[in-house]
């Protein structure tokens, strides 16, 4: 997500709902109804974007590059919406034309894969990345400024999460579904005429059911100008700051590295899973035909919503000696996410050494690969909760951010083609993740009489 937002962040945040259930307010439905097309509109142009790529011609390094741009707007509009008074949404006027914006963008990236030149499928991908940013920030403000304008009981608050996480859930392994279905029946452009309608549908639904309120793009400009001097500033405040933190809190620092780490393997995942079973499925599909791609992204969005679900399982189930539930302690979530990147480093290793080679045993590990990653959000969340300072949250974020970009510049952008060196890096990655937390929890020790919230 995401810049690169992950459908569990969503679905891990939900708490049970002190108050009887109770029929949905129209302000909740038609949230609900634009966000899903959202939802949709995005993770329709993901599982057959590749293979559409390389039919056009282009090499595993070209489209390697598109993938690059795209993060990489997401990730600079994500930093300057953080910097801008108001978010993302001042830039456009407000938040009703910002999320009405997203579908334009997502819109404009769909109709650029049906031209084979790079440079117009490079704007694309600037498109969906800017529309990226705008779907994981824009849509969620709108709901929480319009749920405090009009004073809804806080309990609906937590209902919307709540019906956020189902939807999700829903949305996520539906969208293979009938992206395979799109692609079956109108070729790999198929889910991105879908996608394209979902845009449509969504900003047609926005429009007629969302409150207009006062909105203006008079401050857009001076936003955006304030926006860019304020992130310039804030870079340099914010190497000072990581230098304190380093210095005060070093299992802080550790925690950045972890993230950063960890987070670069899943977009590596997420870009490398196709060309990977596309050689292995030569032999099992026969040359020339291609793995149901869509299908294949509805099985990795399963199991990455259940290693949510085990993990919140797991977490309360935890009682004390009188069986009363107790909070997941700090020395419990260190051995957890220190599970979850051997998991994951030795599926990265199978990946690499037998996944082009066998179908299925390489589908198999990026599908505990994606189990590992949705026990991951929840887990490394509950841990930041633990380890970081409350006024330093935020901090530690962006430069785990910043270290992401960095390292899938770096993988993308000269070993792309090289699928089983990619993952054996990508292995030794999550091997640092190990060592930092190993690291983290002699901090632990040492500061364990000092609270950080």
């Amino acid at each position: 997500a995401h810049h690169y937002h992950h459908p569990t962040a969503t679905t891990t945040t939900t708490t049970i709902l002190p108050s009887p259930p109770r029929r949905r307010h129209p302000h909740q439905r038609n949230y609900l109804n634009a966000y899903t097309c959202a939802l949709g509109a995005e993770w329709l142009q993901d599982s057959h974007l590749f293979a559409l790529l390389l039919r056009h011609g282009h090499g595993v390094d070209q489209v390697a590059s598109l993938y690059v741009a795209g993060f990489v707007v997401a990730y600079l509009w994500g930093v300057l919406a953080d910097c801008v008074p108001g978010g993302a949404a001042t830039l456009f006027g407000g938040g009703r034309s910002a999320c009405i914006a997203c579908f334009a963008c997502y819109g404009c990236a769909a109709l650029t894969v049906f031209h084979d030149d790079y440079p117009t499928l490079l704007l694309g991908r600037a498109f969906y990345g800017t529309g990226t940013a705008l779907l994981h920030t824009v849509f969620d403000a709108w709901m929480v400024a319009e749920h405090m304008s009009q004073a809804f009981p806080d309990d609906w608050l937590m209902q919307t999460y709540q019906e956020v996480g189902r939807y999700t859930t829903v949305v996520s392994i539906g969208s293979g579904v009938l992206a395979e279905l799109s692609a079956a029946s109108l070729g790999l452009t198929g889910p991105f005429l879908t996608s394209l309608t979902l845009c449509t549908t969504g900003s047609v639904l926005i429009s007629r059911t969302w409150p207009k309120g006062n909105e203006s793009c008079r401050g857009a400009m001076s936003g955006l100008t304030s926006g860019i001097a304020e992130m310039l500033t804030s870079s340099a405040d914010g190497v000072r700051n990581m230098a304190g933190l380093v210095q005060n809190h070093r299992g802080a620092a550790f925690l950045v590295v972890v993230q950063a780490c960890f987070e670069t393997v899943m977009y590596i995942a997420l870009f490398m899973w196709t060309p990977t079973l596309s050689a292995s499925a030569q032999e099992l599909f026969g040359i020339g035909t291609p793995p149901p791609y869509g299908l294949i992204f509805s099985l990795l969005m399963a199991c990455l919503m259940l290693g949510s679900l085990v993990f919140q399982i797991l977490t309360s189930s935890l009682t004390d000696g009188q069986g009363n539930p107790v909070p997941p302690s700090p020395h419990f979530l260190l051995r957890m996410n220190k599970a979850i990147c051997a998991c994951a480093a030795v599926a990265c290793m199978i990946t690499a050494t037998m996944g082009m080679v066998n179908h299925w045993t390489g589908l198999g590990a990026l599908l505990c690969f994606e189990f590992s990653v949705g026990m991951y959000y929840p887990a490394i969340g509950s841990l930041r909760g633990k380890f970081v300072p409350r006024e330093s949250r935020g901090l530690v974020m962006h430069a785990s951010k910043t270290l992401l970009a960095v390292l899938v510049l770096i993988m993308l952008l000269n070993f792309a083609s090289m699928a089983s060196i990619v993952f054996m890096f990508c292995a030794m990655l999550l091997g640092v993740c190990w060592f930092c937390l190993y690291s983290a929890g002699g901090e632990l020790s040492a500061e364990s009489a000092t609270p950080l919230v």
